[in-house]
């Protein structure tokens, strides 16, 4: 298998878990306006983000010639991409907390 084609499915898989959820938060926070929905939806939607000005950056010409500044912008990309799952992750951790009280 062409290795073009492998990253093509893998993210397409990648978009398609993320929309899903994508649209879970969005539920979560319409029906339940608290803290830590807000932060699950903020962390998805920014590595959505950043994920999407990967694509397009890497489809530049610039990066076909200088793979350091390729992987430079990737590491760099990819440092900000965890901060929006680490905000998703601490949105989890903060519900996971306060499942048995009252959620709202």
């Amino acid at each position: 298998m062409d290795y073009e084609i492998l990253t093509f499915i893998s993210e397409g898989v990648f978009w398609i878990v993320e929309i899903i959820i994508l649209i879970a938060c969005i539920i979560l926070v319409v029906k339940h306006k608290n803290t830590s929905f807000k932060m699950m939806l903020a962390g998805i939607v920014l590595s959505m983000l950043l994920a999407t000005i990967k694509t397009i950056i890497f489809a530049l010409p610039i990066f076909d010639t200088d793979i350091e500044q390729r992987l430079f912008t990737n590491g760099i990309l990819s440092i900000l991409q965890a901060i929006g799952y680490s905000l998703f992750g601490l949105g989890l951790i903060i519900y996971a907390l306060n499942y048995n009280k009252k959620i709202g």
